[in-house]
């Protein structure tokens, strides 16, 4: 079993957490999380200035999906719904082995452990899916990034690249 273009993304729930399929309905949400300069510092896309950007965004994480490049969840609180984050595994290498994480989380819920709760069960899924290593780039700069990603088992390999056997 792997993902699949176009597959209708699993719900993950977590103790504190419920991962899902990116909607347009969280786009105010999105666009507090993608125009927050400390959640933006180190990512690949600029700070979002306007709302247009995460329609855009949005467009683009549905095209990515039915192709089967990327597949991106939100994070939301249990309970409220709120969404906090989003995390998703992209880059994959030829047999769909090996994959990329990414993940962003609102400066307002750092360190209470919600990331860790989120990718560490985006990674359970990952394996199911047969993605046996996982990848996380992070810019040298990135010194919390890396830290938390060592904290999850993640071993540097070269350059910005970080690695976890699943």
């Amino acid at each position: 079993m792997t993902l699949q273009a176009g597959m209708i993304l699993p719900i993950i729930d977590t103790e504190r957490l419920i991962l899902r399929a990116i909607q347009n309905e969280d786009r105010e949400a999105l666009y507090s999380i993608y125009s927050d300069k400390a959640v933006m510092e180190f990512a690949a896309d600029p700070v979002f200035t306007d709302i247009s950007t995460v329609d855009q965004m949005l467009q683009s994480v549905a095209n990515l999906h039915r192709k089967g490049v990327s597949f991106e969840w939100c994070v939301s609180l249990k309970g409220s719904g709120m969404v906090i984050g989003t995390c998703g595994i992209h880059s994959f290498n030829n047999c769909r082995t090996e994959a990329e994480i990414g993940c962003l989380l609102h400066s307002d819920y750092w360190r209470q452990g919600y990331m860790s709760e989120a990718v560490t069960a985006l990674l359970s899924l990952a394996s199911r899916y047969g993605i046996k290593q996982a990848i996380a780039d992070i810019d040298d700069g990135n010194v919390r990034s890396r830290q938390f990603f060592i904290r999850l088992g993640f071993e540097y390999r070269s350059g910005t690249h970080f690695v976890l056997s699943l």
